[in-house]
């Protein structure tokens, strides 16, 4: 039987190696955080926070490919950069298809990028529980920032502008319109807003569509 006292042993010496860079360890300590550890939860809580980033928007927009290419560009300047890719598991299966790494091919393959899939297992909202302290563990490895890219716009997709520093709100230009970022509040916190896929027709008109939207929104709140 292991006692409290061999327990606390095993946790300091994991997150000795998660310091350390060991990419196993940081995976190990991860799951242990998913899975809802508080030993493991605890020992990343005074972690130094690292910049982080949402990236939201709706299904089909291309955010897994555009984290992607932020992922490299920040990498190839010397950083080391994490990245949760959430996945929302079956309401009946319990499973979760982890696709996002096949649309990521550059991160794959770079010594200074870590990608962790996560589902949202059996989270009520769209945003998988402890996420907070996944963050917080890639903060403890020596991540210089962390990407979160989303499941897509919804009501419960709010909860990411409390847990990261900038929320980067997708759009496409087969969408005419950002209703739905709108119902769900996202356009008026959103700090950065990209319309994706810039080069296929209608990117200009739904470029011009949300920037409407935002004056609208900026002259509704001034009080007359």
């Amino acid at each position: 039987m292991v006692g409290i006292g061999a327990d606390l042993m095993i946790h300091s010496e994991l997150v000795a190696e998660v310091v350390g860079g060991s990419r196993r360890a940081l995976a190990r300590l991860l799951t242990l955080i998913q899975n809802g550890d508080q030993d493991s939860i605890d020992s990343v809580s005074e972690s130094v926070p690292v910049r982080s980033i949402g990236i939201t928007g709706p299904p089909g927009v291309g955010k897994s490919c555009l984290t992607d290419i932020l992922a490299s560009v920040w990498a190839d300047r010397g950083e080391r950069v994490g990245v949760l890719c959430i996945d929302p598991s079956s309401p009946i299966s319990g499973g979760s298809l982890l696709g996002d790494r096949m649309r990521m091919e550059q991160s794959g393959v770079h010594d200074q990028i870590y990608i962790r899939s996560i589902a949202t297992r059996k989270s009520y909202g769209s945003l998988p529980l402890r996420l907070n302290a996944m963050i917080s563990a890639l903060s403890l490895a020596g991540m210089d920032r962390v990407l979160i890219e989303t499941v897509g716009v919804g009501q419960t997709e709010i909860g990411i502008v409390s847990l990261t520093d900038t929320v980067l709100l997708v759009d496409g230009p087969d969408r005419g319109d950002i209703i739905q970022a709108e119902k769900a509040g996202l356009l008026e916190l959103a700090d950065v807003v990209v319309v994706n896929k810039g080069d296929l027709d209608g990117a200009q008109r739904a470029a011009d569509n949300i920037r409407s939207g935002l004056t609208l929104g900026l002259s509704e709140s001034i009080p007359v």
